[in-house]
């Protein structure tokens, strides 16, 4: 079966909620990331949900939390998903380094 050419092939990624964190996270499927981004944007829309997709691809976890979350909260969640500590770029959505 050839590869898939879907841009988000390789990652998955779902609505989640964690005590006052609510946010998409989309994180690499097939290995660990190794880098972290937390976005500030609407975590429902679907566009936004994509572009983190195919960002997680690239062994980035992305969480996209809405302009108003508590950001310490936010990165300490984002934190504990990584499988070994890093550091977490924060920026509006889809525009990090």
């Amino acid at each position: 079966m050839p590869p898939s050419l879907h841009p988000d092939h390789g990652a998955t990624g779902a609505l989640v909620r964690y005590d006052d964190v609510s946010g998409y996270l989309a994180r690499p499927e097939y290995r660990d990331a190794s880098a972290a981004e937390l976005w500030t944007a609407d975590p429902r829309a679907e566009d936004l949900q994509l572009a983190a997709r195919v960002r997680a691809t690239e062994t980035t976890l992305v969480l996209v939390v809405p302009t108003d979350s508590d950001l310490t909260s936010a990165r300490r969640y984002l934190a504990g998903q990584l499988p070994s500590p890093a550091a977490i770029t924060t920026c509006p959505a889809g525009r990090c380094p």
